[in-house]
């Protein structure tokens, strides 16, 4: 972390293609996931939470932020809208 990079090995995942609905012989029907390693994940929590904190203290959200925030979400954004 104090270098700034991320281990390569850290980049690499494993794609997979997760079943949707419909007709199984179809591609269409199936979404991408990209599985990556636990420590990646587990870094990316601590970034978020170290960001999203860093932004709250110093009042860098606006109020039109919605979503990726507890308590804001995009459902909460578009009944705002909807009263407006």
């Amino acid at each position: 972390m104090k270098l700034g990079n991320l281990p390569t090995e850290w980049k690499y995942g494993k794609i997979t293609a997760i079943f949707k609905k419909g007709n199984k012989s179809c591609a269409g029907n199936y979404r991408p996931v990209s599985l990556t390693r636990v420590v990646a994940k587990c870094m990316e929590k601590i970034i978020r939470e170290h960001t999203i904190k860093y932004f709250t203290k110093n009042n860098l959200f606006t109020n039109k932020q919605f979503g990726f925030l507890s308590g804001r979400s995009t459902s909460l954004q578009l009944l705002n809208v909807l009263d407006q």
